[in-house]
Order: structure tokens, then C-alpha cells, then sequence
């Protein structure tokens, strides 16, 4: 059985599955190949708009580091004119790693390689207004994914095209699921209510099914990228937080895929941060429009540097001393080249298949704080009910501040005064209690009680942090805070990390700008 993503339900404040009861038509499609004399190749392609843009299509569909996969699917996004996105995803396949596999050495006959990707690319808007009358693309993150519909497809598809290279069946494929062309004179958006699931089809053509109630009945939606969240966190252990706080911040982020690491889950794990990072739906009037969603681009290449770089001049272009607002997205690349660009990029993190993760804040490396290492405990004993060898805890450690010597010299006053009985308030886990052990939760509740710990803390942040602003007295904009505050905001009082943290969301969430006191000792208070 197959799901799809998840939709927050404001009338009684939780999550429920929903699925898409159609796909958005297709507005281009291509097959390519890489050929070991051509290197990237277009061996068909075919668009309905004009304004599609297909330059490069071989690189966005056959990315850097794609070789070392036998099969893996790729998102990746083809900018508008009008500073929109098209959505695609490419599967791609080859049989080098199984001719590898069946040889006694490592050197096979290069020419008989097959290198293969089909894409399919959707434009959402184009369904934009029936959007209000489906619960599963009101939710932004899955307009983001409405592309992955075609998956099952795409498999079915490529397996077809290897086996007779006949072109045909895509003609075919591509001509009964394609959206009206922007070429005429009206374009009209198609009614829910008459959209039919789209299916391949078992004959060559590859047409959609007849009858809407038999659709309906056999569609299966794609099951939802959130269901490798819990994986994803606890692979990346305390530095969720770390990506957690970069992406509330709407900063520009690069996730490097090495080792040999999926594409697929590198743009999962984008799009799993995009929903994390959301902002929930009761504050959605209170924090400012830019700030509502992180941009996902996902795969990107040398060839999308271009246009990363006109976003950026653009952007200061239009600033001012009153307004300065950098773009926002985040994205994943097999070319570790496109880590150095400092110029491109607020926060690179190297996602390793097996090995320890690396977040890197212009070149240096930043690890979570303290009181994350406590946070990402609890969700570990509380959601994933995980306990860790010593090696795993090395590893997770590895990536985590050292405590600073004031927090040090507190706790072990606190510690030889009451005999280890009382801790300092600042070790209160905001958000940790009150929640049923993970042995009662199944598979979905586990994914759900994730998105919402997560989103508590959103709201919890924004709540405290706005009491701060309320209560502070003095300059009107500029306002002075203790660490203490700090923790009740559930952060660090310790961390430099996180009075800068807190400083920019001040700026971006209220326009107030805050600076926070340095610590000291009466705190232990």
C-alpha cells in the first residue's frame, strides 16, 4: 500500500494522511543518455510550451555523481521567466554496475555501458486554482513534490524503452498526459472534478484509463518522502537541529551528496527540512510573507550557477538600508565544487552514506550545541526508541559544541552544593515532557509526532521570543536581553551559535534587533 504526504488539520490541531486524487498534467518530458564519446546526450524531447526552457536538460537529469548509482531518481526545478519554478524528476539507470558485478575484473567493455534518464516536468501553477478544492496541494511542501506522482510511471516506462529503444511508447505516454498548450489563445485551468488519474497504460499507448471510477479505485499515490524522516534524524543526529535553525532562518543552503549517497534521499531529506521548517498554521499572519517557506530547488549543478548567481545580484540590486533580503532555498549537488561558493551559499552540509555528517558556515565547521545533543536524546528515547553503541556515540558527539567553561564552573557548583541533587534551570527541556513512550506509537504516528515536535518548537520560539519584545522596555527597535532569556526560548544560554541565531530571527521575524549580554555567574541564581 502506497501513501502520500501528510496536511495539518487547524480544527482539531493535528495531522491526517491525505493523497492527491490526480496528477498535474505534464508540460515537457525527455529521454537522455550518457554516451562514453558525447558524454551528456538529448535523445528525444518534446514540450507543449515554448517557454519551457530545456538548455542543459542532460545535466539536470544526468547530475555529477549519478555513475555511481544503478538506479536512483532525480527532483531538480527549471527556472520561468517569471522567477517561477517547473518541478521534474528524472529516473535514471544504467547496467555498468551489474556488468561490473559479473566479470572476474573491474575492467568491463566501456561501449556496452547504457547510461539512461527519462524526466517528466510539471508546471503546478498551471492547477493553481483548483487547488483550494484538494487537501493534499494546499499544503505548500507537497506543491513542491507533485511531480513524484510520476514515479511509478517513469519506472514502468524506462524499463519498457531499454528493452525495445523505441521511442514510440513515449510519443504516446507524453501525448494522452500533457496539459494544454500555452500557445492558444485561452488556458483555461483544468476542473478538479474532471481530472483523471494518469496511469501507464499496459498497452503500447500508454493512454489514460476510460473510466473515472475505475481511476480513482486503481490510482496509488507515491508514498511520502516524510516516512524516511525518522531514518533521515537519526543518520544525522544532532546537526538536525543545526539544519533545523538554518532553514527557520531562510538561509541558503547546499546538502553535498558523497559517497555514493542516494539523490533520491538527499532531495527527501530537502524536502523532509521544508516541512520541519514550515511555519505552522496558526502563525502563518504574524510572520512576514518571505519568511513563510524555505524555496526547494533541489539537484543542482555547475550549469545552475548562473542562475543562483542573478538571484543573488537581483537581490542586492533591490536592497536598501530598510530592507535587505538575500534569496532564499535550499538544495542538494554531487559536485563538491559548488561547496566553496561562499558567495551562493549561508550553510553546506556533507551528507554521508555510512559516515559522520559535516556542517560547514562559510568553510568552518559548526556543530550543535549542548542543550541540542539533551534535545535530540529525548527525540531519539521518545520518537525513534533508539539506544546507541559507543562507536554511534562517539560519532554523534563529534559534532557537538564542548560545554563552555561558565556553563562548566555552574554545573559543578550546582553539582558539590546539593550533592547533584538540583541542576541549574537552564538544563529545563522545553518541549520534552508529556509524550506517550515510542513503543505505542506506530510507523505514521512516529512521522507525525516528528513534523509536530518540531512545529511546538517553531511556535514555542515565536511565542517566547515575541513576550521578550513585549515586555522590553527602552529604543523601540533595538532591544537588550540576558542569556537567561534565551533559555526561555528553549536555546542555548551558552552559545555564541545561538545569540546570533537569535539576533537574526529577531531581525527577520519582528524587525527589532536584539543584542544579547554577555553571561555570568548569576545565572546559578
Amino acid at each position: 500500500m502506497s501513501y502520500s504526504p501528510v496536511l495539518y488539520h487547524s480544527e482539531y490541531e493535528g495531522f491526517q494522511l491525505h493523497y492527491p486524487t490526480y496528477k498535474i498534467p505534464l508540460i515537457a518530458m525527455c529521454l537522455t543518455k550518457f554516451d562514453v564519446k558525447k558524454g551528456n546526450t538529448v535523445l528525444w524531447k518534446a514540450s507543449n510550451s515554448s517557454e519551457v526552457d530545456l538548455s542543459n536538460i542532460e545535466f539536470k537529469t544526468l547530475p555529477s555523481g549519478i555513475h555511481e548509482r544503478e538506479q536512483d531518481f532525480i527532483n531538480f526545478v527549471i527556472p520561468k521567466k517569471n522567477g517561477d519554478l517547473y518541478y521534474g524528476i528524472a529516473l535514471f539507470s544504467q547496467n555498468g554496475l551489474q556488468m561490473v558485478k559479473q566479470v572476474a575484473t573491474s575492467h568491463i567493455d566501456r561501449t556496452k555501458v547504457e547510461m539512461y534518464s527519462l524526466a517528466v516536468i510539471v508546471d503546478p501553477r498551471s492547477m493553481e486554482e483548483d487547488f483550494s478544492e484538494s487537501k493534499f496541494y494546499r499544503v505548500k511542501p507537497n506543491f513542491y513534490t507533485c511531480v513524484n506522482e510520476y514515479m511509478d510511471d517513469l519506472s514502468n516506462l524506462l524499463k519498457n524503452w531499454t528493452a525495445n529503444s523505441n521511442l514510440e511508447g513515449l510519443e504516446h505516454y507524453y501525448a494522452a498526459n500533457k496539459g494544454p498548450s500555452n500557445s492558444s489563445p485561452l488556458y483555461p485551468a483544468l476542473s478538479t472534478s474532471k481530472m483523471r488519474p494518469l496511469s501507464v497504460n499496459s498497452s503500447p499507448n500508454y493512454v489514460r484509463t476510460g473510466d473515472h471510477k475505475m481511476d480513482a479505485e486503481t490510482y496509488k499515490p507515491q508514498k511520502s518522502w516524510l516516512y524516511l524522516l525518522p531514518e533521515l534524524v537519526e543518520q544525522i543526529g544532532p546537526l538536525i537541529f543545526t539544519l533545523w535553525k538554518s532553514c527557520l532562518l531562510r538561509e541558503r543552503i547546499l546538502i553535498v551528496n558523497e559517497h555514493g549517497e542516494s539523490f533520491e534521499r538527499c532531495n527527501a531529506l530537502i524536502y523532509c527540512l521544508s516541512v520541519l521548517s514550515s511555519i505552522p498554521e496558526r502563525l502563518e499572519r504574524e510572520i512576514p510573507h518571505n519568511m513563510q517557506q524555505l524555496q526547494t530547488l533541489y539537484t543542482i549543478g555547475i550549469t545552475d550557477l548562473d542562475y543562483l548567481s542573478e538571484l543573488v545580484s537581483a537581490a542586492l540590486t533591490r536592497a536598501t538600508d530598510d530592507n535587505y533580503a538575500l534569496p532564499n532555498y535550499i538544495s542538494s549537488t554531487g559536485d563538491e565544487i559548488l561547496a566553496q561558493r561562499d558567495d551562493l551559499f549561508d550553510l553546506v552540509f556533507m551528507f554521508s552514506n555510512g559516515m559522520e555528517c559535516v556542517a560547514l558556515r562559510h568553510g568552518d565547521p559548526i556543530k550543535a550545541t549542548p542543550q541540542e545533543w539533551g534535545l535530540f536524546q529525548h527525540v531519539s528515547n521518545h520518537y525513534l526508541n533508539r539506544e546507541y553503541g559507543d562507536s554511534k556515540l562517539l560519532c554523534y558527539l563529534s559534532n557537538v559544541e564542548p560545554l563552555s567553561w561558565s556553563q562548566y564552573i555552574i554545573d559543578s557548583l550546582y553539582w558539590w552544593t546539593t550533592a547533584g541533587y538540583l541542576q541549574p534551570s537552564y538544563h529545563q527541556r522545553h518541549l520534552t515532557e508529556d509524550y506517550d513512550p515510542v513503543i505505542e506509537k506506530d510507523e505514521l504516528e512516529v512521522m507525525f509526532g516528528l513534523v509536530e515536535y518540531f512545529h511546538n518548537r517553531t511556535t514555542f520560539l515565536y511565542e517566547r521570543l515575541s513576550r521578550l519584545i513585549d515586555r522590553s522596555d527602552g529604543d523601540e527597535d533595538k532591544i537588550v536581553i540576558s542569556p537567561f532569556s534565551l533559555v526561555e526560548c528553549g536555546l542555548d544560554c551558552f552559545s555564541s551559535q545561538d545569540y546570533a541565531f537569535i539576533k537574526t530571527l529577531g531581525e527577520k521575524w519582528f524587525k527589532k534587533h536584539i543584542d544579547v549580554r554577555s553571561v555570568d555567574l548569576s545565572l546559578c541564581c
